[in-house]
C-alpha cells in the first residue's frame, strides 16, 4: 500500500471492521444533504456513499426511491456531487451510488476524470454487470453486487472483479431491512472471502439495527451498509437519530475488530 490507498482499505488491512453509510444526494435538500454528510463523518462512518438521484432507482426500495424523487425536485447536478466528494474526501472515503446512464451521458471519460479529481475512492452502479461494465469506468474502483441466490462459481467471479470491495446483497429484493436469509449468506461469505480477502467483503440491503448487524459481522463479514434505516431514523429523530445509530453501528465494528 501506498499513500494514494483509501483509507478504508488500510482500515480492513489492520483488520477493522468497517461501517458504510449511504445518503441521497439532495434530500431533503441539498443543503441539508450536505449537513447529514458531516454527520455521517461525525458518526465515524469509514465509507461515505453519495446517492446520486436518478428517475429509475430499480435497485432502492420504498424509502430510498421517495428520497431521490424528492432530491429530483431539488435539481441536483453533478457539479454538487463534485463538490459534496471533494469535502468528503478529507475526512472520510466517498463512493458515488447511481445508475449507468448518468456516466454515459455525461460522457464517460470525463466522468471518470471529475471522479478522480474529486476524491471519489469507488463506483456502486447497481444495473451493470461486470461482463458490460466499460473499461474506462473502472478509472473509479468498482463495487459490484451479489445477491444470496447467486451461485459460487458466479459469486466468485463477480468478487474477482470488483475492485474496491465486495457489495453481498443479504437478501432478494431491494433496499430497505428485512430479515436476513443467514445460511445461504453465511455460506457466500466464507466462500467468497477464501478465494479473496485482500478488499473488504461488506454486506448491506437489509441492516437495520446492531443485533443485524452483530449478526453480519458473526458470520464473517468485513463491513457493513446502511442506508434506507439512516433516512427512516432522520424522518423520526433527525440528525441527532442519525448521529446515533450510525455510532452504535461504529461501536459493534469495533467489538468485532481484530477478528478474521
Amino acid at each position: 500500500m501506498d499513500a494514494t490507498t483509501p483509507k478504508f482499505k488500510r482500515k480492513h488491512s489492520n483488520g477493522e471492521k468497517l461501517v458504510a453509510a449511504y445518503w441521497v444526494l439532495g434530500y431533503p435538500s441539498v443543503k441539508e444533504s450536505m449537513s447529514i454528510f458531516r454527520t455521517l463523518n461525525e458518526a465515524g462512518a469509514d465509507i461515505i456513499e453519495i446517492g446520486y438521484p436518478y428517475s429509475d432507482p430499480v435497485a432502492d426500495g420504498e424509502t430510498i426511491q421517495d428520497a431521490i424523487q424528492k432530491a429530483l425536485t431539488e435539481g441536483v447536478h453533478l457539479d454538487q456531487l463534485w463538490k459534496v466528494s471533494s469535502t468528503i474526501a478529507n475526512y472520510s472515503d466517498p463512493f458515488v451510488m447511481t445508475y449507468g446512464n448518468i456516466p454515459f451521458q455525461f460522457g464517460l471519460e470525463a466522468f471518470v476524470e471529475k471522479a478522480k479529481q474529486s476524491g471519489i475512492a469507488g463506483a456502486i452502479f447497481p444495473d451493470l454487470l461486470p461482463e458490460v461494465y466499460p473499461n474506462v469506468l473502472k478509472g473509479i474502483p468498482p463495487a459490484f453486487l451479489i445477491s444470496p441466490n447467486t451461485s459460487l462459481e458466479r459469486a466468485e467471479f463477480i468478487a474477482q472483479q470488483s475492485q474496491s470491495f465486495i457489495y453481498l446483497i443479504t437478501r432478494l429484493g431491494t433496499t430497505g431491512g428485512r430479515n436476513f436469509q443467514d445460511k445461504r449468506l453465511e455460506k457466500l461469505i466464507h466462500s467468497i472471502k477464501s478465494k479473496r480477502n485482500d478488499i473488504p467483503l461488506m454486506v448491506g440491503f437489509g441492516i437495520s439495527s446492531q443485533s443485524q448487524a452483530i449478526q453480519a459481522f458473526e458470520q464473517g463479514a468485513d463491513g457493513i451498509i446502511v442506508g434506507s434505516e439512516l433516512i427512516k431514523k432522520y424522518q423520526t429523530g433527525g440528525k441527532s437519530q442519525v448521529l446515533e445509530f450510525v455510532s452504535e453501528l461504529k461501536e459493534v465494528a469495533a467489538q468485532f475488530s481484530g477478528n478474521s
